[in-house]
Parts: C-alpha cells; structure tokens; sequence
C-alpha cells in the first residue's frame, strides 16, 4: 500500500470513528431535550440524527471500498 492508500484509508477510518462519536453526542441530546419536555428540538434533533446516520452509512461504504482497493490484485477475486 502507498502513502496515497495509506491517507485515504486513514481518512475514511477517521470519518466512521468521527460519525459514531457524533451519532452518540446526538442520541444523547435527543434523551436529554425528551426529559426536558421539548419537542420541537428533539424532533429535529431525529431529523440531523437521521441525516448522520446516512452519512456514516456512506463512510461505511467509503472505507469498505478503500480497504478492497488496497488488497493485492490476487487477493480482491471476481
């Protein structure tokens, strides 16, 4: 694996690590703004919630992808 690999896959690692830690933080707030009774904030704290999930889903599929690529040729199959 080269140095350009060895970044992007860093780089993909770091998005994945990044989102779960904000999809906690989120999940958390939304806990604490039902306790307190709003609504309004919660329901759009689900909403941004929704939308990170999506975004880890895709640096899911982003690191997948990067790890694939970085496989020797007789390893990757098909």
């Amino acid at each position: 694996m080269n140095q350009y690999e060895r970044v992007r896959l860093a780089m993909a690692e770091r998005s994945v690590r990044e989102g779960e830690e904000q999809i906690a933080r989120l999940s958390e707030t939304i806990k604490v703004l039902e306790r307190r009774g709003n609504e309004m904030a919660a329901a759009r704290a689900r909403k941004l919630l929704k939308d990170f999930q999506c975004d880890l889903a895709l640096a899911y599929a982003d690191l997948t992808v990067f790890r694939a690529d970085s496989r020797p040729p007789e390893l990757r199959g098909g």
